[in-house]
């Protein structure tokens, strides 16, 4: 199993100087050291109602890394809590929701 791109990641309106054919896309880039794309959120030609929406995702999108270990810490407190038994519903969720993220 593979580790993500670690973040931050960041957002960035419109194309990166070397993709000169793509004008109107809104990307999540990885900060620091890299420059590569991890995801495109298009909104080609439908207008400025998708934009707003595509920016949005961008934003999500970009927030994964850090909602990954924010997520993670939750769990960890409830479980040195024990709270883990007593939400053993929601728990449930939180821990799917990283089994998913992590390739589980």
């Amino acid at each position: 199993m593979e580790k993500h791109t670690p973040g931050p990641w960041v957002v960035s309106i419109g194309p990166p100087e070397h993709v000169k054919y793509e004008m109107h896309k809104t990307r999540i880039i990885p900060g620091g050291e890299r420059d590569f794309i991890i995801a495109t959120a298009e909104y080609g030609t439908y207008g400025p109602p998708m934009v707003g929406e595509a920016d949005a995702n961008a934003r999500l999108i970009a927030a994964a890394p850090e909602l990954l270990e924010a997520l993670k810490a939750a769990v960890r407190v409830m479980k040195d809590q024990n709270l883990d038994e007593a939400l053993a519903g929601e728990f449930e969720i939180f821990e799917d929701a990283i089994a998913k993220a992590v390739g589980r």
